[in-house]
């Protein structure tokens, strides 16, 4: 004897439910989260006698990528890493050059430095935490491209 209309129905959106399709979920958030944070990020900032212009990218693979490009004297700084989603926040982890002093000659080692955005108002990022203090008391606040 076939099931009533009703029956069908509710056995049908219970199957559904099951199988994930009619409720988002976990890791369909999780990617909703990373969408919104993916794109490339600027900023300009003063550093006491330079500007410096940077620019962060956060791809949907997980890597971060911080370019910091200095006016006078002319130079260049990248710093990769990566990069992911922790409730409202992105936790960017960045692989940087300290410069140590040993005997007199400059000697570079990495240490990895953590940073956590938010996502505010009119797709600005903005420094909720800086671990190394790279970006002092002001902070560091950034302007999404094409937003």
């Amino acid at each position: 004897m076939p099931l009533p209309l009703f029956n069908r129905i509710a056995f049908t959106l219970a199957t559904l439910a099951a199988l994930g399709i009619l409720a988002p979920s976990a890791t369909h958030a999780q990617s909703d989260q990373i969408r919104r944070f993916v794109r490339l990020y600027d900023a300009t900032r003063q550093n006491g006698q330079t500007t410096q212009q940077l620019t962060l990218e956060l791809d949907p693979g997980g890597r971060a990528v911080l370019l910091t490009t200095t006016a006078a004297p002319a130079a260049s700084v990248v710093e990769k890493g990566t990069w992911s989603v922790a409730n409202q926040y992105a936790i960017v982890h960045l692989t940087r050059r300290a410069n140590g002093v040993e005997d007199k000659h400059d000697k570079y080692q990495t240490e990895d430095v953590a940073l956590t955005f938010s996502l505010g108002f009119r797709c600005t990022l903005k420094l909720e935490r800086d671990d190394a203090n790279i970006f002092g008391k002001d902070g560091l606040r950034m302007k999404a491209r094409g937003c």
